[in-house]
């Protein structure tokens, strides 16, 4: 057998190079380049290819391609399963493209132009919707910034709350908040400071401590008087006997009170009776004469205004005794009734104007349509005009 060796290898003697089983053993050629055993690839390195042109596997480095020096092959994996590649195809979309928009830290560098977003414009297009814990922030640090979230609005400096706003409505403010005007349902303050506290509108309310400078006229068997806990009309037991209780600050303020201007009353009343008798509760006057208000005609309750010439009501059925009664008044658009702080409704047809009984700022009476004593009692009055 040795014989026949010798005569391949001189045969082939100008084509291989020929190596002792020492020096195969030296060079460790047994083991660093692959053998197949069993069907299965072995060893610790493999090439295929020469010079740049090969593909090459090195169990302490990697796979790569391209370039004989794996740090400068064009496609290469190292053992921890990193992978450069020149360029590359993910789901369609190449590595390139994604390259030109995201850089090297991560950072979106080219614009959006989609259904919701154009950065290009920089424009929201469309609704973002967020988790419980997601927020659009406009910040530097966490500690300095501004917070919108689906739970409201925060802002913080140096760490501190400078202020919040939840979706219930709820606002707190570290600092000053100002604005030229405002409507507040409810202020609770330690202190309460302003640099002037003058107002321009009118406002006036009473619990009748005293009837004095009041309108108590009546006829017949009527009275108007008044105890500790309200104001009482009544008819006495004569036919068409009427009590009056008026206010009318008329004396250099003739122009002063105006149906031009919006106004309010509130009140609350009772009566004694649901039969034989008309209650009026306005401000201004009755019947066709200016006024925006309420009457009574024995148990049904009725919203009433008029303009001088023409009344319109609202019949607005039997209600409770005792009875909240409110009217808000839009000048040149109506007025909106309440009844127990529910609105029952609008008038904007008869519309008082100029300042002709606008200064009745109170007109209570009750009128008995047959001999029976009729009463209406009165515990508050409530009313306010607009600067």
């Amino acid at each position: 057998m040795p014989e026949e060796i010798e005569e391949i290898l001189d045969i082939k003697k100008d084509d291989i190079e020929t190596l002792s089983l020492e020096e195969t053993l030296k060079l460790k050629n047994i083991y660093r380049y692959p053998r197949i055993i069993g069907g299965i690839l072995q060893g610790s390195e493999a090439i295929i290819g020469t010079g740049n042109y090969i593909l090459r596997f090195k169990g302490d480095t990697g796979l790569w391609l391209g370039n004989a020096t794996f740090g400068s092959a064009p496609f290469r994996v190292n053992m921890a399963g990193d992978v450069v590649a020149n360029s590359i195809l993910i789901n369609g979309r190449s590595g390139q493209t994604i390259a030109d928009a995201i850089n090297a830290s991560g950072n979106l560098i080219t614009d959006i132009i989609n259904a919701r977003l154009d950065t290009s414009a920089k424009q929201i297009l469309d609704a973002f919707t967020f988790g419980t814990s997601g927020a659009i922030q406009m910040i530097t640090d966490a500690n300095n910034g501004l917070w919108l979230s689906p739970n409201g609005i925060l802002g913080k400096k140096a760490g501190a709350t400078t202020f919040a706003i939840n979706t219930s409505g709820d606002a707190t403010f570290a600092g000053t908040l100002s604005a030229a005007i405002g409507t507040l349902g409810k202020i609770t303050s330690a202190e309460l400071i302003t640099g002037n506290f003058q107002r321009d509108d009118f406002h006036w309310f009473t619990l009748f401590e005293s009837i004095d400078g009041f309108d108590t006229s009546g006829t017949n068997t009527a009275t108007t008087t008044i105890s500790t806990f309200y104001v009482s009309l009544q008819t006495g037991t004569t036919s068409s006997s009427k009590a009056n209780l008026i206010k009318c600050p008329f004396y250099l303020y003739s122009t002063y009170f105006t149906w031009d201007k919006n106004r309010e009353f509130k009140t609350k009343i009772e009566k004694s009776a649901t039969t034989n008798q008309n209650l009026w509760i306005t401000m201004g006057k009755i019947d066709t004469n200016r006024h925006i208000g309420f009457k009574v005609i024995n148990d049904i309750l009725y919203a009433t205004m008029a303009n001088g010439t023409n009344e319109e009501i609202i019949n607005l059925g039997t209600s409770s005794n005792p009875v909240d009664l409110r009217v808000v008044w839009v000048a040149g658009s109506g007025a909106t009734f309440y009844v127990n702080e529910t609105n029952r409704g609008t008038l904007s047809t008869y519309l008082p104007s100029g300042i002709t009984d606008a200064g009745e700022t109170l007109h209570i009476e009750i009128l008995n349509t047959a001999a029976e004593n009729k009463e209406i009692r009165v515990s508050m009055w409530d009313f306010w005009q607009a600067s």
